[in-house]
């Protein structure tokens, strides 16, 4: 009994400070979320909503403050991954220069299978899909060789050629 009277009085007076966190501070709180992942459970249901409006609705060029460590907690991680569907690709270049994670190879694939000129293939190449590379399982590769077939952009670039001995190598 007096482990649920505590888990009240902390849910409360935890829930009253985390409220007056502003919306322009939510990522450290996110990063102390992970940090004491604990307390997760005592976080009530209008915190876990504003943190995961925040997550969805955050431009761009904030994803990189806290996106990683979104994904490590189990109550915004839903949120994080749908993020993740739209990040744009610098910001998605920066979040995989600061840790490559599975997570991003979907978007990834999205972004360099859109190419719209050979340049911008060989950019998505460089920036994207080669810091990848290891991360990439066989449904990805086999993406990868797909969106080159549907798309002259990419088959036609320069660093496809590099992409295309890998995937040789591989097979």
């Amino acid at each position: 009994m007096h482990h649920e009277v505590a888990d009240l009085a902390i849910s409360e007076r935890l829930n009253d400070l985390l409220r007056t966190v502003s919306d322009e501070s939510l990522w450290a709180l996110i990063d102390a979320l992970t940090e004491l992942p604990d307390v997760w459970r005592f976080v009530r249901d209008d915190m876990r909503n504003r943190l995961t409006t925040f997550i969805t609705s955050s431009p761009n060029r904030e994803l990189i403050l806290f996106l990683d460590e979104a994904l490590e907690i189990d109550g915004l991680r839903a949120a994080a991954l749908s993020r993740i569907e739209s990040v744009s690709e610098d910001a998605l270049a920066a979040l995989i220069g600061l840790k490559r994670r599975p997570e991003y190879a979907n978007r990834v694939l999205d972004l360099y299978s859109q190419a719209k000129s050979y340049d911008h293939a060989n950019v998505r190449a460089t920036k994207l899909v080669e810091p990848m590379w290891d991360i990439l399982d066989r449904g990805h590769l086999e993406r990868l060789r797909d969106a080159a077939e549907a798309n002259s952009q990419i088959s036609g670039s320069w660093n496809w050629k590099d992409l295309k001995r890998k995937l040789l190598i591989l097979a």
